[in-house]
Formats: structure tokens, C-alpha cells, sequence
């Protein structure tokens, strides 16, 4: 049996299972041990995803299978989509490889959570809490990754001949091999450069942007406009490392990031304290020591309630 998952897992990973055989690997699947799939995927690793080896909680699970068929020019193909629920040293991800039509691998990071991982150049990318980002599973002359949405920290790996490309939608940046972040959220991107350069352009940016060492551009949906100013090294290059920093932040938005970080809903109404800025850093800190932190600093009460907090 261990013989026959491994190879199916092969050849899942190169997209090469009939129908039969993604019916069969879904079964085998289902009815391995934790210890059995752990052992197959320290065989053939899923590529370019960083695991762990001491993974303490169950590996692979909720493996979903859907088969689609399409007619092209009289002959059918067939596209499997399957989802790995995989837990990483740094977070909760999930990892989508679709054969068919296209070559790219989805990975989403579940709210409250972080991840990593290494791109098929050698470049590595650091995932903040609810990022969505494609890529393509190929390395080749074209070098890009889609940031549907969210905040990731770039390390790319130099290649003056093909140059490393990040696509918002919105923003397109281009490289060569440098260290940035970008972060996609619902009414604004921002790019922020450390070592390097990138060059920032878009259908709706009326001109090409350079951004030198130091510099932070960020782009508004609403207007189609580029600011370009200085970065926040702490605040966009160490949440990769697990630092929640706060730099003369109204307590407000202090807690709409504290939401954002641990994956939560905070239902507050308003408080006396709300435009109060606070400066300060949690590093690696529960969700229970950062709101107790707050509470006897600010005088409020809170309740968790599932996922959600209520401030009062």
C-alpha cells in the first residue's frame, strides 16, 4: 500500500493521475496513518513548501477531490484539484496544485497565522496572517508570483536575465534580486524596499516608479495614485519574525491589527482611549497576554467568545 501511495503522490505532484487513479489516491489517503503520510512526504517532498520535521499534529487531512471535465477539439482532459492541509513551524497553510489548464500552486495562510515558502528560482517568501499567492511550479525565463491578497516579505533570488516579477492587480513590481515587502490590502498596496531596487508600474499608474533602499510606495485604488516616502523597517521587514510593532498607533487601529495578526473578529463600539496612540512590540506573545497587556494599560474588559472578541 505504502508502495502504491507514493508513487500516486508522484505522479499526483507531476499531474499526471487519471481519473481512476485520483478516485484511488483519495481512498488510500483517507485511510492512511498520520505516520504513513508524514513517511511518503519525506520521500517526495511537495516542492518548494517548507515542512518541518517536527511536526507534532496530523499532517495531511480533509484531502478534498473534485474532478472536472472539459471538451476541447473532440477529445476530453481532465483537471484534479486537491487540497493539502499542512501545519508549519510558523502557521496553518494551505497548499492547492492545479494541473490543468495552468501551471501555478495556490497557497493561502489561514488567518492568525504565518508561513514560508521557497519559489522554484530559490527565491524565499515569508506569508503574513490570510495571505492568498500563486506561483508558478516551473522555474523558467518567467518569473512571477500573483499576491491575490495579503502581506508577503520577498527575498529574490538575483538573475539579471530574467527578472522577478510580483502582481497585485492593482501593482505590478519588477526585480532583479533584492529584499521587499508588499502588502495587498482592499483599498491601498504598499511596497517597501530594502536592499536593491524595484520598479513599480500598472494599467492605472500614470508613471513608472523606482524605489531606491529605505523608500515605501504605496498605492491608492480609489485615486490611482503613488505616494512614495520612507519605510518602516521594523514594521514591514520583522513581522516575518513574529513582531507585532506598533509606532504611535491609535489604539483603534492597534486593534483592528491585533485582529488581523491572531486571525479574530474584535467587536469594539468606542472607547475613551481610542485615539490614544501607543508605541510598543509583542514578540511571539498569545492572544490572551497581548489583550490582558492592553486592558491594564486602557481600563477596558474583554470576553472571547470563539473567534471573536468583545471589548467593553
Amino acid at each position: 500500500m505504502k508502495t502504491l501511495l507514493s508513487n500516486l503522490y508522484k505522479k499526483y505532484l507531476n499531474g499526471r493521475l487519471t481519473e481512476n487513479e485520483l478516485q484511488t489516491f483519495k481512498q488510500m489517503v483517507a485511510q492512511a496513518t498520520d505516520e504513513e503520510l508524514w513517511e511518503v512526504m519525506q520521500q517526495t517532498p511537495m516542492p518548494h513548501v517548507e515542512i518541518p520535521v517536527n511536526i507534532k499534529e496530523e499532517i495531511m487531512g480533509n484531502l478534498e477531490l473534485e474532478i472536472r471535465k472539459s471538451r476541447r477539439n473532440n477529445f476530453m482532459r481532465y483537471a484534479a484539484t486537491i487540497s493539502l492541509f499542512l501545519i508549519t513551524v510558523s502557521g496553518l497553510f494551505y497548499f492547492f496544485r492545479q494541473a490543468e489548464p495552468t501551471n501555478l500552486a495556490k497557497v493561502s495562510v489561514a488567518p492568525g497565522n504565518r508561513a514560508s515558502i521557497v519559489l522554484p528560482d530559490g527565491t524565499k517568501v515569508s506569508l503574513n496572517s490570510g495571505t492568498d499567492l500563486e506561483y508558478d511550479v516551473e522555474a523558467g525565463d518567467h518569473r512571477y508570483v500573483n499576491l491575490l491578497k495579503g502581506e508577503a516579505f520577498f527575498e529574490v533570488t538575483k538573475d539579471r536575465k530574467h527578472p522577478f516579477r510580483v502582481l497585485t492587480g492593482d501593482m505590478n513590481i519588477q526585480v532583479l534580486g533584492t529584499t521587499f515587502n508588499v502588502k495587498a490590502g482592499d483599498s491601498q498596496v504598499e511596497a517597501s524596499l530594502f536592499t536593491g531596487k524595484i520598479q513599480i508600474d500598472g494599467e492605472k499608474i500614470a508613471q513608472a516608479v523606482t524605489l531606491s533602499p529605505g523608500e515605501k510606495a504605496i498605492y491608492t485604488k480609489k485615486d490611482h495614485k503613488i505616494v512614495v516616502g520612507s519605510n518602516d523597517s521594523q514594521r514591514d521587514m520583522k513581522w516575518k519574525d513574529g513582531y507585532l510593532i506598533f509606532e504611535s498607533t491609535p489604539l483603534k487601529d492597534v486593534l483592528a491589527r491585533i485582529g488581523e495578526w491572531y486571525g479574530v473578529s474584535i467587536r469594539y463600539t468606542g472607547h475613551k482611549y481610542s485615539h490614544d496612540l501607543l508605541s510598543g512590540t509583542f514578540h511571539n506573545e498569545p492572544l490572551q497576554s497581548v489583550l490582558k497587556t492592553l486592558s491594564m494599560q486602557y481600563g477596558f474588559q474583554y470576553q472571547i467568545v470563539e473567534n471573536q472578541i468583545i471589548i467593553k
